[in-house]
């Protein structure tokens, strides 16, 4: 998991715009009007959701990209996932981008950052049953 976690903040100091939109919890907070112990549940269950997606879209597994796309978008807007939001508006802008690999990456570091030890045990899983997607 270390390495997992260094390769996220790798990524993110070499990408200040996106380390600036680091997820908040004072802000989601707020702005959410719910306590701490509400929010986690939910980020745990985006950062499972995100990797998912991701892997699905490899596998060529997803029925409707842009459905797809659109609800992960939904979430990360309502939780205040400020990066995930940004990344995740620029695939839903253009799908067809030649900057999909790179984008889908950039969300998977997200996610890894807003809880490193579900996005470890999540990726395990999915690295160690293909039928778990």
């Amino acid at each position: 998991m270390e390495e997992l976690k260094l390769e996220c903040e790798t990524f993110f100091k070499s990408h200040p715009e996106l380390e600036e939109l680091a997820f908040d919890i004072e802000l989601a907070k707020g702005e959410l009007d719910l306590d701490e112990a509400t929010i986690k549940p939910l980020l745990e269950d985006f950062v499972i959701q995100i990797l998912i997606f991701i892997e699905k879209y490899h596998q060529n597994n997803i029925e409707n990209l842009h459905d797809a796309i659109h609800k992960n978008l939904g979430v990360a807007r309502n939780l205040r996932v400020l990066d995930a939001k940004y990344i995740l508006e620029k695939i839903y802008k253009d799908e067809q981008t030649q900057d999909l690999e790179i984008l889908l990456y950039a969300l998977k570091q997200s996610a890894i950052r807003l809880n490193p030890q579900i996005a470890f045990d999540t990726l395990e899983l999915i690295k160690g049953s293909k039928n778990f997607i």
